[in-house]
């Protein structure tokens, strides 16, 4: 008899693990003369940047299931929808406009309606708090190394600053309601967050069986939520 199991993805998580997949790896140097293609040559396209779709993003968390063994009770996905408030910018005082007709707000959305249409799928939302505006790191690495008084900040070299809140207790309360209820007998948990430890110790203390997910060589699992689990496997994204 199969095992029911339920798949538990944070959403933000493994949509970076996928982006860092599917990036572009740069070309090994060598140390034999390259000759300069002539004028004419064509030049090769660059790499397709990978949309992470509904589809892919659900795929690829679908193919740390065995088949042989289990069966997919639920797929829970625990994600944000995007801040949808305008910021002036302190530096230019520039209108910033994070909500509808912003592409990036545009794209997560699709992806939430496409992503709760799929089978067995639950979606548990946080919220996205804005943490106000942030230096980024290349202006500080510029403002380091250049002489005092030479780099002046410009509109461009801030960023506003979010986190996503929520995400963590929704699935550490999922985690106790499939445990306590003896809903499944397996939870597979897509996550690198090791504030899930204390969830997988329930779990696992209430009988169930909990699997962690390695995907790819991008982003190795911290060496607690490998103790802590019954079971570690290891995807290969697929585009």
């Amino acid at each position: 008899m199969k095992k029911k199991v339920a798949i538990l993805v944070d959403a933000e998580w493994f949509r970076k693990m996928l982006k860092g997949a599917f990036a572009p790896r740069p070309v090994p140097s060598s140390s034999a003369p390259v000759t300069p293609p002539a004028p004419s040559a064509p030049t090769a396209p660059a790499t397709p940047v990978v949309a992470i779709t509904a589809d892919l993003f659900y795929r690829n968390a679908c193919a740390a299931l065995d088949p042989q063994e289990e069966d997919l009770f639920r797929f829970f996905c625990y994600d944000c929808e995007p801040f949808d408030k305008q910021q002036r910018n302190p530096v230019d005082q520039s209108w910033v406009k994070f909500g509808k007709g912003n592409p990036v707000y545009e794209d997560r959305m699709k992806f939430f309606r496409e992503i709760g249409a799929l089978p067995y799928v639950a979606l548990r939302r946080g919220v996205v708090k804005g943490r106000g505006w942030e230096i980024k790191e290349s202006f500080t690495s510029q403002l380091l190394s250049a002489p005092h008084g030479t780099v002046t900040l410009a509109a461009g070299d801030i960023r506003y600053g979010m986190e996503q809140k929520g995400v963590d207790m929704r699935i550490g309360m999922d985690f106790a309601t499939l445990s306590l209820k003896r809903l499944v007998d397996r939870i597979i948990l897509i996550s690198g967050d090791t504030d899930m430890v204390p969830a997988i110790k329930l779990a696992r203390r209430e009988g169930i069986q909990v699997c962690m997910v390695q995907v790819g060589t991008h982003g190795r699992l911290a060496p607690t939520l490998i103790e802590d689990a019954d079971l570690v496997r290891t995807i290969t994204p697929v585009p």
